[in-house]
């Protein structure tokens, strides 16, 4: 006889007839809630990503929404037109390649967005996870052909480097710029090795990140590097990309500085429709050209009209409250993306407009809702059914007791709760313990 399966959260077997199972994409990363607790206990970034990822999946994320984030009759719309047309490339690929090229000239160039914030350097970290063969290295390369001139001077040599004392040297050669590399997924693994020949590399890419200077004494000198700033674009096989990072990793240390890319296959564009990948570059160069021309030596963002566009924009695309600390952390990020369109667009005032930051949140919402797949709608519904029932739970000792839960009652009702941090941790993600009041949004987050 068929059993009833068992509830999770309870330990009891649950009434009725069993729900179908739905497995998770092999893809994805497996659920791991002491993870995801270990995480969120380090970090409050790390819980407010998570709690903007439930929202994300609520919202019915992971669907491309990059045709909304190309701005008409500018480079990246030749870019992305000319690859939808002649190959079966997912488009974030050619996309977020040529976002990161015109960041990389950016630093290269020093230019930066004064703001009442500081100066914010237009750095991103992109790592684009895409299938083996879907054409991650041709795009590169073709990109680069097109625009031979833009990346003569501004590509960061990362071509073996497998020390930390290598890339310093490489880094002192190459302060700013670009730095593409392919298997980042396995680079990263190397650097959280304690101990080994890459280990340093985790407090260099966080100083980095910061664009903190950067020292290191050799045999024969000390080397310093004053203010570094690279764009990384870190390319990975979706496949394997399980095999090296966690959940845990996500949400917490260096992997959260940069913003994930899932180049999914278009339906649309099936493989046998495009034998040969006929990519045309002609024009690019001239588009490029106005690029630089348009470009001014600093540009400037008026902080009302930045968070009040920003706001605005986001809350289209996300109706549900977020972290505020979430929310502050992806409009540090949004003045990058802000910037680096305003180039695109080759706009040729000094002053960031409405319309960046328009097309900065369609960015930013893509990665949240590229990370929420990532971690899987398996793990975001098992912490969803866990916070649910710890809600219910608050609920009923208000009502019964006249107090709110305890750990200890969250422990006694909820299985997979094994401890106090634990469950001190998911009280403090519950809705009202944890969403702070609403208000004006000031001050450089952490890390940024």
């Amino acid at each position: 006889m068929r059993k009833n399966p068992i509830d999770p959260l309870t330990g009891k077997a649950k009434r009725g007839r069993p729900k179908k199972v739905v497995q998770s994409d092999s893809r994805q990363l497996q659920f791991d809630l002491p993870g995801i607790m270990r995480a969120v206990e380090k970090s409050d970034d790390a819980k407010a990503a998570m709690l903007a990822m439930l929202a994300s999946k609520r919202q019915g994320g992971g669907q491309w929404r990059g045709l909304i984030a190309v701005p008409p009759s500018s480079l990246i719309e030749k870019v992305i037109g000319e690859f939808r047309l002649k190959t079966n490339i997912p488009l974030e690929i050619p996309f977020f390649t040529l976002l990161s090229i015109v960041s990389g000239f950016l630093l290269e160039r020093s230019i930066c967005v004064e703001t009442h914030l500081g100066d914010v350097r237009p750095d991103i970290w992109t790592i684009i996870l895409a299938a083996s063969g879907a054409g991650k290295t041709f795009t590169k390369n073709k990109i680069t052909k097109g625009l031979s001139e833009a990346l003569s001077t501004m590509e960061f040599d990362g071509t073996g480097i497998v020390s930390a004392a290598a890339f310093v040297q490489a880094l002192a050669k190459k302060p700013r710029g670009l730095w593409i590399r392919d298997e980042w997924a396995q680079y990263m693994q190397a650097i959280e090795q304690p101990g080994g020949p890459m280990s340093d590399m985790r407090d260099y890419l966080l100083r980095l990140h910061d664009n903190a200077d950067i020292s290191r004494e050799t045999k024969k000198e000390t080397i310093t590097i004053e203010s570094p700033a690279l764009t990384i674009l870190g390319l990975t096989v979706i496949d394997t990309f399980h095999r090296f990072v966690t959940i845990e990793s996500m949400l917490d240390g260096t992997m959260q500085r940069f913003g994930v890319v899932v180049a999914h296959d278009d339906p649309t564009r099936h493989f046998l429709d495009y034998p040969l990948w006929d990519v045309k570059t002609s024009g690019w160069e001239e588009s490029w050209k106005e690029i630089v021309e348009a470009t001014q030596p600093k540009y400037f963002a008026d902080p009302d009209m930045m968070q009040k566009i920003f706001g605005a924009s986001y809350q289209a695309l996300y109706n549900e409250a977020i972290p505020e600390s979430f929310y502050r952390r992806i409009l540090w990020k949004a003045i990058k993306y802000a910037l680096i369109y305003h180039v695109i667009r080759a706009d040729s005032s000094p002053q960031l407009n409405s319309e960046d930051f328009g097309w900065a949140a369609r960015v930013v919402s893509m990665h949240i809702d590229d990370s929420a797949w990532l971690i899987g709608d398996h793990s975001l519904s098992g912490l969803e059914r866990i916070l649910a029932r710890a809600d219910e739970i608050n609920a009923r000792c208000i009502e019964t007791k006249g107090r709110p839960a305890t750990a200890r009652d969250l422990i006694a009702g909820i299985k997979n709760i094994t401890s106090a941090q634990q469950a001190n941790q998911i009280l403090s993600m519950t809705v009202v313990n944890y969403m702070p009041p609403r208000g004006k949004i000031g001050g450089r987050p952490e890390g940024f």
